[in-house]
């Protein structure tokens, strides 16, 4: 029997990654061709261009030539230090090697991470949920819902999913130190890698709970006695700190990434005051307000339904730093965060047959009007 069930488990393997690579050819042919009916052009460069826009400019120019000394402009004081160097860096080193076009190689990267991403995703469904489909609706949402297109542009997206996937998995199988070497490598990726410190607090915190019996005293002597436990939290903040280092030495500035977003006239204005601007002071709510209720009420679903508050934890933190100046970038942020696309799964599952297509359907068409709206550089979309 063991040797049957490893012939089923390796059999399912292949057949997850197969799925998960025509859903991706598919999902990417169907951008180029929306991209051909809406701009009348079979020229696959200029979709390449369009595809990599806004801060892609940025991650190219760290691409080339890496980090400046000084500001890339002079007069608005906007440099590239503001974005953490692991993925940029990866392209740079790989276009060193290969010379193929950068648009070219970090797209095709990106959706190499976002097959990676999927990959895993199933895998802590099925450890999480043991449930299959659902793991496959996950891998549908991935691939042709909304914001997909980011996971193949020159963006942090994938490669921060991947890996914050793979820390979840990580986690939730115990294995530590692994889970703390993908949080390092998470914090290395996008500042916000680093609160996943608390995601690893929380899950602890919650695991010991459901011993019998326990105490605060108990609490403290188990985790200090956990030596993979600490060690692998205690690696989570390694990427980030390792950036302050570069920068000090770089720049003389160890907060250089934070300071120059004043560069940017991005104000701290809370986010009680920007929610409440968005919410109130215009009927009806705009598209940024409308895609914060949502991740709201998934998280809510997440946290108070399911009860896993771990899930929950990081994109509460990234949702309430995104939103402390505007909620421009959380749609984004949520697609990209792992464990909001998989509150939604976990709605879409309870669904019946009919609903369910007819989400699929929905989270298709938005996916092209997504698609459409980044092709023509909408702002909305950064």
């Amino acid at each position: 029997m063991t040797g049957w069930n490893k012939g089923k488990t390796k059999n399912d393997t292949v057949y997850i990654i197969v799925l998960i690579l025509i859903s991706l050819l598919l999902s990417r042919a169907f951008m180029y061709f929306w991209f051909v009916y809406d701009q009348k052009s079979w020229d696959f460069n200029l979709f390449m261009q369009k595809m990599n826009i806004w801060d892609a400019g940025w991650y190219r120019a760290i691409g080339m030539d890496l980090y400046p000394d000084h500001a890339n402009d002079p007069v608005t004081g906007q440099a590239a230090w503001a974005f953490f160097p692991l993925y940029p860096v990866v392209v740079h080193y790989l276009y060193v090697v290969t010379k193929i076009d950068m648009n070219y190689l970090a797209s095709f990267l990106s959706t190499l991470l976002l097959g990676m991403a999927e990959f895993m995703g199933y895998q802590y469904i099925k450890m999480t949920r043991n449930d299959s489909r659902q793991g496959l609706g996950y891998i549908y949402f991935m691939s042709f819902g909304v914001y997909s297109f980011y996971f193949s542009s020159f963006y942090t997206e994938a490669l921060y999913l991947f890996l914050l996937t793979c820390a979840f998995y990580f986690m939730q199988k115990e294995e530590y130190l692994k889970m703390g070497m993908a949080g390092a490598l998470l914090s290395l990726t996008r500042n916000t890698g680093i609160f996943f410190c608390f995601v690893i607090l929380v899950f602890w915190i919650k695991k010991y709970c459901k011993q019998p019996g326990g105490s605060i005293g108990g609490f403290m002597k188990e985790t200090v006695c956990n030596y993979r436990l600490i060690a692998g939290t205690m690696l989570v903040p390694l990427g980030f700190f390792s950036y302050m280092v570069y920068l000090k030495y770089k720049v003389g500035d160890a907060f250089a990434f934070l300071h120059v977003q004043k560069a940017w006239w991005r104000q701290d204005l809370g986010t009680v005051k920007v929610v409440a601007g968005e919410l109130l002071d215009q009927f009806p709510p705009g598209y940024h307000a409308v895609c914060f209720l949502i991740s709201v009420f998934l998280l809510v679903s997440l946290i108070l339904k399911h009860r896993r508050l771990e899930e929950a934890t990081l994109p509460v933190i990234t949702l309430l730093m995104a939103s402390s100046s505007s909620l421009g970038s959380t749609p984004r942020y949520m697609a990209g965060s792992f464990t909001v696309v998989l509150a939604l799964t976990d709605e879409w599952k309870g669904c019946s047959g009919i609903n369910k297509i007819l989400i699929c359907i929905l989270l298709f068409v938005l996916e092209l009007i997504c698609v459409n709206g980044w092709l023509n550089g909408s702002v909305a979309l950064i």
